[in-house]
Formats: C-alpha cells, sequence, structure tokens
C-alpha cells in the first residue's frame, strides 16, 4: 500500500497514544498498589485522607465514589482507579492495534492479519463500556458506589469495528481469489 503523510501520522499517533495509556496503566497500578500496602500496615490511615478531602470540593465523573457519609472511602476509591485501569488497559490495545494496521509493514489492507486487529479492536471498543457497567455493579454488592456513564456511541463504535472487519474479511477473500486468477 502507498505510504502517505496521513498513513504516517496515524501510525505515530498511535503509537504514542498505546505508549501513553501503557504508562498510565503501569502507574496507576503501582500506585493503588502502594497505597493498598500502607493502608494494611498502618502507614495510611482514614483519617489522613478525611482530613485532605473533608475541605475539598470533588467535582469530576468519579467524585461520588470517594466519599461515602462525609468520610473518604477507599472501598470506591480502590474500584473507581481499578476501572480507569481496565479501561486504559482496553484503550491501550485499541491503540497498538490500530498501530499495526497503518504501520508500513502491514502489507495489504486486506491481510488476515488486519482482519483480526480490526475484529480485535471492536472486542476491545465493545469491553470498555462493559466494564463500566460490569464491574461498578460487582462494587455496588460490596457496597462501593462508582457508576460511570456509558454512552451509546461506544457501543456504535464497537459495532462498526466488528462490521468493518467482516468487509476486510471479505477484501482478503476477494484478494485471495484474484492472486490464484493471476
Amino acid at each position: 500500500m502507498k505510504k502517505t503523510k496521513l498513513r504516517e501520522a496515524t501510525t505515530v499517533l498511535a503509537k504514542i497514544l498505546e505508549l501513553f495509556t501503557f504508562a498510565v496503566v503501569g502507574m496507576t497500578t503501582s500506585t493503588l498498589i502502594t497505597l493498598a500496602i500502607l493502608l494494611a500496615t498502618g502507614h495510611l490511615n482514614q483519617q489522613m485522607f478525611n482530613d485532605v478531602f473533608s475541605n475539598a470540593q470533588l467535582n469530576f465523573a468519579g467524585s461520588q465514589a470517594l466519599m461515602k457519609n462525609g468520610q473518604f472511602y477507599f472501598p470506591g476509591f480502590f474500584l473507581y482507579f481499578g476501572i480507569m485501569v481496565v479501561q486504559a488497559f482496553f484503550a491501550g490495545l485499541i491503540f497498538q492495534n490500530i498501530g499495526k494496521i497503518f504501520s508500513f509493514k502491514a502489507g495489504s489492507p486486506f491481510s488476515a492479519e488486519n482482519v483480526k486487529r480490526i475484529r480485535n479492536i471492536g472486542y476491545f471498543a465493545l469491553a470498555l463500556p462493559i466494564v463500566k457497567i460490569v464491574l461498578p455493579l460487582l462494587g455496588l454488592i460490596f457496597g462501593a458506589n462508582a457508576l460511570m456513564g456509558v454512552s451509546a456511541y461506544e457501543f456504535l463504535f464497537a459495532l462498526v469495528a466488528l462490521s468493518l472487519s467482516q468487509y476486510f474479511a471479505y477484501g482478503a477473500e476477494l484478494e485471495k481469489d484474484v492472486d490464484g486468477l493471476l
């Protein structure tokens, strides 16, 4: 396939976003593990967090997860940031597949590898809103509140990617048939 500036920019941007999201996964996971260890060993306690957050006004999407009855709430905190880690991981996998599809080593856009990559993008994109539904519901069972909004476009993006994988699979079959005739 022809090398273009758009294809090159897409590949570079996908790689940057892949590295960024996997770095977020690593840093957030290590921070959560460290906090859990500090809490378990008694180096951090509820009162320390209450002192910090009692006077702070929390105005972000997960703020309801961090406070319960006016107290800092660790289960909600770990659930909320755990959901963010899982979402960042799936986003990193999406960017990784996009980068491979548009890389110059990918060959034909209708290769079996690209069909698989596009299908994987659809599966990973579908996992994102499912995580935002399932994990908070599990958290509610254990008393942690970290409800997050889910949009229809998240499911639509996943379905579009899965549908495109079928078109690319058909294109791969056609390309194979044409190559067989030559």
